[in-house]
């Protein structure tokens, strides 16, 4: 399979881009991903990501989407592992409860005509999921039984894809990633680099 392992940042988070970016490269490489980084305002990336994924998914059989609060821990697992046949989409289940059902912190994106209707929902529907707290993730989690949204996208538990730093769904070593979010900006960078030392110096 061809994939894109896709991250992004904003000047922001960009200490937090200095933090990871080796680590998503490095993955990429073991696999063989083309990786790119889309630097944008946050506003502005959260508003667009429908329309980056489907101008750069005609090129590649799938997208892993993360974003710069998040570290691979496992290089052993690929994307490809965590697919099956059919799918449109796939995210993990959002631990923290509240207004979502899902977190679109990690996302994996198949090249198939049905993600491209579901991409364009989400699209047509921005100015609704806008306006909400956690915008798309709220929206998908609050309309996932539209058929559309239920027939593409898979919900995988949380550690499969989306590991915490704490709570019931905190990393364990052998997970295939840790996403540092549910913190302050500035805590993210202090957990990252204490993460990273504490476990990652080593790989």
């Amino acid at each position: 399979m061809k994939i894109l392992l896709l991250s992004s940042h904003s000047d922001n988070n960009l200490d937090l881009a200095v933090l990871s970016a080796r680590n998503h490269w490095e993955y990429g490489a073991r696999w063989h991903y083309d990786y790119m980084v889309v630097r944008e305002m946050w506003d502005e990336c959260l508003k667009n990501f429908p329309e980056i994924f489907m101008k750069l998914l005609p090129f590649y059989d799938a997208i892993l989407s993360l974003g710069s609060d998040v570290l691979f821990t496992n290089f052993d697992i690929s994307a490809e592992s965590i697919l099956q046949p059919g799918d449109c989409m796939v995210v993990a289940k959002e631990p923290s409860g509240n207004s979502t059902t899902i977190n679109l912190g990690v996302i994996l994106l198949c090249n198939h005509p049905q993600t491209f209707e579901l991409l364009k929902l989400i699209d047509r529907e921005r100015q609704t999921w806008l306006k909400l707290r956690l915008i798309a993730q709220d929206w998908m989690s609050q309309n996932y039984n539209t058929p559309l949204i239920k027939n593409s996208v898979r919900i995988v538990p949380t550690r499969v894809m989306n590991s915490t730093v704490d709570g019931d769904n905190a990393w364990k070593s052998g997970d295939w990633l840790v996403h540092f979010y549910c913190h302050k900006q500035e805590e993210k960078k202090a957990l990252i680099e204490k993460f990273i030392k504490t476990n990652l110096e080593r790989l």
